[in-house]
């Protein structure tokens, strides 16, 4: 990840890239790191919009919300939950239950 939303995506064994300075379509500085579990990657902006897209050897962006507050503390996972901490809020987010 790079200041101004841009995406890169290198093989670990190789060095050779699969993309390269890519637009995730989100601006902004970055300082939270990048996260990636279930075959996803999440960024988020400091101005709060989250980018999520799938890891494989393409772009793919899943999904662009806008959190509505700076973040700049990297996402954590515990269990099924994802905890982002913004300026003011700590949001929680995990997928409701199947009824």
């Amino acid at each position: 990840m790079r200041n101004g939303g841009i995406a890169s995506c290198l093989d670990v064994r190789t060095g050779d890239f699969h993309f390269q300075e890519e637009r995730l379509g989100a601006l902004g500085d970055y300082y939270a790191s990048p996260i990636g579990a279930d075959g996803k990657v999440l960024t988020i902006s400091h101005p709060g919009r989250a980018v999520v897209w799938r890891a494989a050897n393409t772009l793919d962006v899943l999904a662009r919300n806008d959190l509505g507050e700076e973040v700049l503390a990297t996402p954590a996972l515990a269990g099924d939950t994802l905890y982002i901490r913004g300026k003011n809020s700590l949001f929680a987010f995990r997928e409701s239950p199947a009824h």
